[in-house]
């Protein structure tokens, strides 16, 4: 009969929810219990990972940086030298060398640009390679440390030609508005964007194709 049916279904229902009622108390207590172990057999190691990419990181800096100072003609050929000549090709002009042998000009109107040692970007380069090596180092990659050097140059270079030419045309814009005096305000606001950004898009990139990369090796 239809209330034998009815009295059936609610039975069936009643149990499967004193079944769900004792069931969901254990799983939790079980998935409490594992998520702890697992959190404390990763945070030592992970713990231990990121202390050692901050040391390798900032003795990197404490080394580089000073050095880079006291070297004008690596500052000069090695870096203001291949920044000036992509800055004057996305332009479209000559990457002329100045008279008196501290830089270069690129002769472009209304505003000829000048790269002096100044612009050489080699504290970017000090902070970019010692940045990526210390992520190398936090994922456990170190096999990749000798490519983060070549990587962090190749990544200067880019960075630098583009904030020359920013830099130039953000110049260009407000040069009307603005007094001669704000205008290296102008310059080295837009630098900072400019190096910021390169910086942040290039840390990600590798951080996440690094995690990519352990995330298969565990599997």
């Amino acid at each position: 009969p239809p209330r034998a049916s009815y009295v059936r279904v609610a039975s069936g229902i009643k149990h499967e929810f004193q079944s769900m009622m004792i069931f969901a108390p254990k799983f939790c207590w079980e998935s409490h219990r594992r998520l702890r172990y697992s959190f404390a057999t990763t945070m030592p190691d992970m713990n231990r990972r990121i202390l050692a990419s901050a040391v390798v990181t900032a003795a990197i800096l404490a080394v580089s940086l000073p050095i880079s100072a006291r070297v004008d003609p690596v500052r000069r050929v090695g870096f203001c030298l291949p920044s000036a000549v992509l800055a004057a090709g996305i332009l479209g002009m000559p990457c002329l060398t100045r008279p008196d042998g501290s830089g270069y000009a690129i002769p472009v109107a209304p505003m000829p640009i000048v790269v002096v040692q100044e612009c050489s970007a080699i504290r970017f380069f000090c902070i970019t390679a010692a940045l990526l090596i210390g992520l190398c180092v936090e994922r456990q990659r170190l096999g990749l440390v000798p490519v983060m050097i070549p990587a962090a140059y190749a990544l200067t270079l880019t960075a630098n030609s583009a904030r020359i030419v920013c830099g130039w045309g953000a110049q260009c814009l407000v040069a009307d508005f603005l007094p001669a005096k704000d205008l290296a305000s102008v310059h080295m606001g837009v630098g900072a964007v400019c190096f910021v950004a390169f910086l942040i898009a290039a840390y990600s990139l590798m951080e996440r194709s690094l995690s990519h990369g352990t995330s298969k090796t565990s599997a």
